[in-house]
């Protein structure tokens, strides 16, 4: 004789719908959140320039370079670190989310329509099936498309500035300059791009 399958009780789909909610939530600070610390960085950085751009022709111009060049790659730095923490906690809310669709799967089969789930079982067999049917099939160069990657970009130009202006004091010459600066943009962006595949690995991906 087959057993008839339990209803969840009230509290039960209470419990699991706010935690959805609460889900949902999180991931709607945390996004607003990356676009702000973005959009405070890249405006000290324009400012920055501005002040930079006032005092070109005076002497007070290399004390000021000096002193912004450190302050922005530190600021950029932090920002960059703050904006990896957010996009790994998305992906733990979003595996979470997903796990409640799961259980509204198993749970209410055949009263919901899959497109309402959003989820696939096939892709569940993947490592990446957290992010899969969010919009997009995940691939590891999508990585460069980032918040935290524009982030480490700019901070690379302009730690790799410090390191040509650095040069230019010591008395090198424009072509070993310029080589300068560019492989050592290339390798400090390199290097925060690895950070961040190392970190997404971490948790699976």
């Amino acid at each position: 004789m087959s057993k008839q399958k339990l209803e969840p009780s009230s509290a039960t789909m209470s419990a699991v719908v706010t935690e959805h909610f609460v889900l949902q939530s999180a991931r709607g600070t945390i996004t607003s959140e990356a676009g702000s610390r973005i959009s405070s960085y890249l405006a000290v950085v324009s400012g920055a320039l501005v002040a930079v751009g006032f005092t070109s022709d005076s002497d007070a111009a290399g004390p000021l370079l000096a002193l912004i060049l450190p302050a922005l790659i530190v600021f950029g730095v932090f920002t960059y670190r703050r904006l990896i923490e957010i996009s790994l906690e998305d992906v733990q809310y979003i595996r979470a989310i997903k796990d409640i669709r799961k259980w509204y799967e198993a749970e209410l089969s055949g009263q919901l329509p899959s497109s309402m789930l959003g989820y696939d079982a096939q892709a569940a067999t993947s490592p990446l099936w957290s992010l899969i049917a969010t919009g997009t099939r995940p691939r590891r160069r999508d990585i460069l498309l980032t918040t935290a990657s524009a982030a480490a970009l700019v901070v690379s130009i302009i730690a790799a500035t410090g390191v040509g202006l650095l040069l230019k004091i010591a008395g090198f010459t424009m072509p070993g300059i310029a080589v300068a600066v560019v492989c050592a943009a290339f390798i400090i962006f390199g290097s925060l791009v690895f950070d961040q595949l190392r970190r997404y690995k971490r948790i699976g991906l």
